[in-house]
């Protein structure tokens, strides 16, 4: 089981990159979080992941954002 980890509401590079190490920690692989979510490659995840400031980085759609937190939630109970 993950532990429980505490951030801001909502979408933000750095929200997006505690909920991936704890899923990481659970075995999965970026690629494996990304198809779970509905993104079509790890390299989208990563995209998200990437602050601001980043030429690569794009914002997470709403859509995207809800899925990781509801298999957040599935890895997080027992």
């Amino acid at each position: 089981m993950i532990k429980k980890i505490e951030f801001e509401p909502g979408y933000t590079p750095s929200n997006l990159r505690l909920v991936v190490e704890e899923l990481q920690s659970t075995g999965m692989t970026q690629q494996q979080i990304a198809e779970s979510i509905g993104a079509a490659r790890y390299t989208t995840l990563a995209n998200w992941m990437s602050e601001h400031d980043q030429p690569r980085h794009r914002n997470m759609p709403a859509d995207k954002w809800k899925n990781i937190l509801e298999l957040f939630h599935s890895k997080h109970l027992p």
